[in-house]
């Protein structure tokens, strides 16, 4: 049985209240009241979907929820602040033009314990020697009272959060099971977080690294597709997952490529005509109503560092099966590093011979030979 322990959350919270109020500094007293706030946004979160998480995965209307005049501030901020990144968002769409991804994955469905799902975790990481193995042991020794599983009738959704206490070692994972393959990845990408918070304690309040924040836990997910795929027998799903993450990561590229395209073109007065930015979406990019909504109303911050950790998780997996002993050599190092400006993290990662996206279409074309070897080869492939 797997159950967060909220006593022991409670107690955490009171030790960290009483340090902040004991603190020698008003800096350490800051940097426990952080902790303080991290442990109770676990709180909240915990008693508002104790059991079941299906409403939180309905979503929220974004338009109804953000003005659009404070996206495009906001878009406009991160893009100033993440320039160097944008190049890989262009090229990676413009490398992958004509390119036809499926829209109807299909994922076996699976009737195993909660516990069989975590043992899966156990053998995908205890394969994987060192640092890395030595930090999974220490989560797996936590779960019973640091993971949760929820209900999520929708099969469709996807949903897993984790939590990493600021300043200290813990993580609390909580995981919304669909029944699918898919649980296997969402479990192996989640623990990659509480790795990540062993190996590199505060790695995710790093705004500076923001872009390259899920670039291990989306390449423990691609090295997953290949373990279940080849250790489970699910070939078919493995294969599905793949093609339904590349999918999301290039259609949110190419929507963030035409965010930059229009806040270039249109003046302030403009960007707040809705009708004027719808036509112009639709008539001169071609985009439907959908692609119009999540181009307005999607805040580039939530997506922008997935795209560029994607782009550098698929070199890190290219690398790996070629040399896994290198490529996870690289990936602590990534985990690792601290102290970087935006700029000086991604220098950084191209000082390890790795710039985001750059062998993409070699990634891709695995994906179409692997389909076309598993019969699926008209749901990848590009238009002529």
């Amino acid at each position: 049985m797997y159950r967060w322990d909220i006593e022991y959350l409670n107690k955490l919270l009171l030790e960290y209240e009483q340090k902040a109020c004991e603190a020698d500094s008003k800096k350490q007293m800051l940097e426990f009241d952080k902790t303080v706030a991290s442990i109770e946004e676990i709180l909240e979160y915990h008693a508002m979907y104790f059991e079941d998480i299906e409403n939180l995965c309905e979503g929220e209307n974004t338009e109804d929820k953000v003005p659009l005049k404070k996206i495009v501030a906001s878009d406009k901020e991160l893009f100033k602040n993440y320039k160097p990144y944008l190049i890989f968002l262009r090229n990676f769409v413009n490398s992958l033009e004509g390119l036809v991804v499926d829209n109807n994955p299909r994922f076996t469905r699976i009737k195993v314990a909660s516990n069989q799902i975590v043992n899966i975790g156990k053998d995908f990481y205890e394969q994987h020697k060192g640092e890395i193995r030595d930090a999974f042991e220490e989560i797996y020794r936590t779960l019973p009272s640091h993971l949760e599983f929820k209900k999520v009738n929708n099969t469709g959704t996807l949903f897993a959060q984790t939590f990493n206490v600021y300043g200290t070692n813990e993580s609390f994972f909580d995981i919304g099971l669909v029944r699918n393959a898919q649980d296997y990845i969402t479990l192996i990408h989640e623990f990659g977080h509480g790795i990540a918070n062993l190996l590199s304690p505060g790695f995710l309040w790093d705004r500076n690294k923001y872009c390259f924040v899920e670039t291990d836990t989306l390449f423990w997910e691609l090295v997953g597709e290949d373990y279940i795929s080849s250790s489970l027998g699910l070939r078919d799903s493995a294969h599905h997952i793949a093609l339904a993450n590349l999918r999301e990561y290039l259609y949110d590229a190419d929507l963030m490529c035409s965010k930059q395209d229009i806040y270039s073109k249109f003046n302030s007065d403009d960007l707040s005509n809705k009708k004027l930015l719808r036509r112009y979406l639709k008539n001169k990019i071609g985009y439907d109503n959908l692609a119009v909504n999540h181009t307005l109303y999607s805040m580039a911050r939530d997506e922008i560092h997935y795209i560029i950790s994607y782009l550098t998780a698929t070199e890190l997996y290219l690398i790996y099966q070629v040399d896994k002993k290198t490529a996870l050599d690289l990936l602590v190092k990534i985990i690792k590093v601290k102290g970087l400006s935006s700029k000086g993290y991604l220098e950084y990662i191209k000082s390890l011979s790795i710039v985001p996206g750059e062998h993409i279409k070699e990634y891709v074309q695995q994906l179409i030979n692997r389909g076309r070897d598993l019969g699926y080869g008209k749901e990848l492939y590009y238009r002529h």
